[in-house]
């Protein structure tokens, strides 16, 4: 948590998330991927509004996900990015 901060805090973003935010989330996603809803033993902090389009570090643009979709996602949003999902699905 301490080194997405301050990468976040590099890259200039606004907000900040805290341990009680994240377990919130835990609880909100049920321990699942907010991408492939697979459960997950660990989880990645994922911005839905990349970092690189102007998103921010605060709570409501913060998600959990799984290492893959994470790293998948890259700096798509999720709408581009569960499309192309699904797009690959057919």
């Amino acid at each position: 948590l301490y080194v997405h901060n301050r990468y976040v805090r590099k890259k200039s973003a606004g907000g900040k998330i805290t341990k009680t935010d994240l377990m919130t989330l835990l609880i909100k996603q049920n321990g699942r991927c907010f991408y492939c809803c697979k459960l997950f033993s660990k989880f990645e902090i994922d911005h839905k509004i990349p970092i690189k389009k102007g998103g921010s570090n605060w709570p409501d643009n913060i998600v959990l996900a799984c290492s893959h979709c994470n790293r998948s996602k890259g700096t798509k949003t999720p709408l581009d990015y569960i499309c192309e999902m699904f797009e690959m699905a057919i």
